[in-house]
């Protein structure tokens, strides 16, 4: 009898030894990501038409948008250790896909490199989809994204971590609005807008002599730079008299237009950040 009891409480330390991530310890989750910078390009849209008659015998063109995609995707990987298996991981705000947990401590999921408050219309990793579909048009821009996930464990302890990856908008938009300190990739050339001021896109303009150029202006003021369209060297330059620099009032914008030409082909310093 002693013999079998010994056996039964032996196996049940090793049944409760296999269903915990580490006995004693404190549930905990590292996170990582593949790489520090994800380029993207705005999302677009995803939609279907159908054609109908309505009441009146009229024929109807209707359009559904489904969502929006065409976000670039970062890996992120997870370690979980501690507490109680099995996991169930919410990151990035995107939760197990119908309530299923993980039977392991590590994975990796791919994370849009968008803001995705606006909602992910369906757990595209877990579909095989390369790219997030959202609900909303997310408004990528450039700069830091946090991406956050929390882990809780078989008894509800709960844990979280963060990791961030800075993200390049890829656009040509000359309606957008470049913000100061940060990087984009503009009609292909990196570009790192400097701090305390915004740019535009200026005028493309066909030269008869000499080479085309493609302007870019300080918001708020005048002060305008021309590169060569082909080489992006500068060509010339123009600068509002003193005291007309409206919203970049106080800034030097000589040396801000400095400072944008020699960042042109340079990938962001992230060092310290």
């Amino acid at each position: 009898m002693k013999v079998l009891a010994l056996a039964a409480v032996t196996a049940l330390l090793g049944a409760l030894s296999a269903g915990c991530g580490s006995v004693g310890e404190q549930l905990s989750l590292r996170l990582s990501v593949d790489r520090q910078i994800c380029e993207t390009e705005r999302a677009r849209s995803v939609s279907g038409g159908e054609s109908y008659r309505d009441e009146d015998g009229n024929w109807v063109e209707r359009t559904t948008i489904f969502g929006w995609t065409g976000i670039s995707t970062v890996r992120v990987q997870w370690q979980a250790s501690g507490g109680q298996q099995p996991y169930s991981l919410v990151i990035d705000s995107i939760p197990p896909y119908k309530g299923r947990t993980s039977s392991g401590s590590s994975g990796a999921r791919m994370i849009g490199c968008a803001d995705n408050s606006v909602g992910i219309a369906h757990e595209y990793d877990l579909l095989r989809i390369e790219e997030p579909l959202y609900r909303a048009d997310p408004q990528v821009d450039s700069g830091w994204k946090t991406i956050r996930a929390v882990v809780t464990d078989a008894n509800g302890q709960t844990a979280e971590a963060t990791t961030r990856v800075y993200v390049i908008l890829n656009t040509g938009d000359w309606r957008h609005v470049f913000r100061g300190g940060e990087t984009h990739r503009v009609f292909g050339r990196l570009m790192t807008v400097p701090d305390r001021v915004n740019f535009r896109i200026g005028e493309y303009s066909s030269e008869s002599r000499g080479p085309d150029t493609q302007s870019f202006w300080i918001e708020g003021t005048e002060a305008t730079i021309f590169l060569n369209a082909d080489t992006y060297e500068e060509v010339g330059r123009w600068l509002p008299e003193e005291g007309a620099q409206g919203a970049a009032e106080g800034v030097d914008l000589g040396a801000k237009l400095d400072e944008l030409a020699d960042s042109i082909g340079r990938l962001p310093d992230l060092r310290g950040q």
